[in-house]
């Protein structure tokens, strides 16, 4: 036993809801289910131009005749290249185009989609046919009936015709039930693009604290972070140097008490060795308890520098690290009371720099001993 066409089913649902008062919800359904239809089946498709016409009536219920029109022509334009006019499918759209045409004033439309039905239908549907004395009517080509022109209200069901697994027109109204529950089509899922990521922020490491002192002996050094970064190489030999210093400050390890100021370091007898031309110009500019260094570089901005420094008469410790370019670093947190010395060092590589001479504050405070 064949199954009915879900098409037929969804014509059935539309009468129903109908008939039950949701004409709107009728329509919409209907409509959403055609459209669904073309892209599946094809334009052409028998059952997607019935089901056209079924929702073309709707639209005409609803007073909606120019929706209906738009309906139709779409429906007997895809049919025309497979059916033909002559076909019984086409016949009805084109019946039901004259009668859409009549209600919007287009007679000449209406005289030509009537034309179709009284010359073909005949050899069809056979001369007495409601449909053909109908148009033949409209057209003055019978003797207009007493009673009926073209009918007001839905016509009685002709007889069912055979076609192609379509026979909507043919349906008759179903009984006043309660339409079973209708589902849309879904929307069509569209596959969405990942998020794009920002790409992680450079992370930044800071110094380890230097541990602070009480009374007035040497606090704590707060140096401000350095402004840019010249990439990876300059990093590693920052790096590199920093690491230096913190393991016993090699390259200076030199008590400045008492010394003339100008005098530059010896270098080590192991580890890093002097070499290149060393920071020169140094001044010291004092502001309560921040100090700012400032020197002139010997490189045109090529390499790193290391501040160092200390209360006078202590061994220099590395207070700040110093970017290519940059010519100056303000230390932070001094004890204002206390005298200072600082030292700048150029770090040419790993193994070689250059430092400058020492500077002092000009304190008279005795420093601690």
């Amino acid at each position: 036993m064949s199954q009915p066409s879900p098409l037929a089913t969804a014509q059935q649902n539309a009468r129903a809801l109908r008939d039950a008062g949701d004409l709107a919800g009728a329509r919409v359904m209907l409509d959403q289910t055609l459209e669904g239809a073309k892209v599946a089946l094809g334009e052409d498709n028998p059952d997607v131009i019935a089901t056209g016409q079924v929702l073309a009536g709707l639209h005409r219920e609803a007073g909606d005749s120019m929706a209906a029109r738009r309906v139709l022509e779409e429906a007997y334009a895809a049919g025309q290249l497979h059916l033909g006019d002559g076909h019984p499918l086409m016949l009805s759209i084109s019946f039901d185009l004259g009668g859409v045409a009549e209600e919007l004033g287009n007679r000449h439309e209406a005289r030509r989609a009537f034309g179709r039905v009284a010359t073909l239908a005949p050899a069809v549907f056979g001369d007495d046919h409601w449909t053909v004395r109908a148009a033949r009517e409209y057209l003055g080509d019978a003797q207009p009936s007493a009673e009926l022109t073209i009918p007001s209200e839905e016509p009685p069901a002709p007889p069912p015709m055979q076609f192609p697994s379509s026979a909507a027109f043919a349906i008759p109204s179903t009984p006043q039930v309660q339409p079973p529950p209708v589902q849309p089509p879904p929307p069509p899922a569209y596959n969405q693009a990942p998020p794009i990521q920002p790409p992680p922020a450079p992370a930044y490491n800071p110094p380890p604290p230097v541990q602070a002192y009480g009374g007035d002996s040497e606090p704590t050094y707060h140096v401000s972070r350095p402004r840019k970064v010249r990439g990876a190489t300059v990093a590693a030999v920052i790096a590199a140097a920093a690491a230096v210093v913190a393991a016993g400050f090699v390259a200076i390890q030199v008590v400045f008490a008492g010394g003339d100021g100008d005098t530059p370091p010896p270098s080590a007898s192991q580890g890093p060795r002097l070499a290149g031309d060393p920071p020169t110009d140094l001044k010291l500019r004092v502001d309560g308890t921040a100090i700012t260094v400032t020197w002139k570089d010997p490189t045109e901005g090529t390499v790193p520098f290391i501040v160092s420094g200390a209360q006078a008469g202590r061994q220099h410790r590395a207070m700040a690290t110093i970017s290519p370019g940059e010519t100056s670093a303000t230390i932070n947190g001094l004890n204002p009371r206390l005298g200072y010395c600082f030292t700048v060092l150029a770090v040419y590589s790993t193994e070689e720099y250059a430092a400058s001479g020492q500077v002092c504050t000009e304190r008279n405070t005795p420093t601690p001993g």
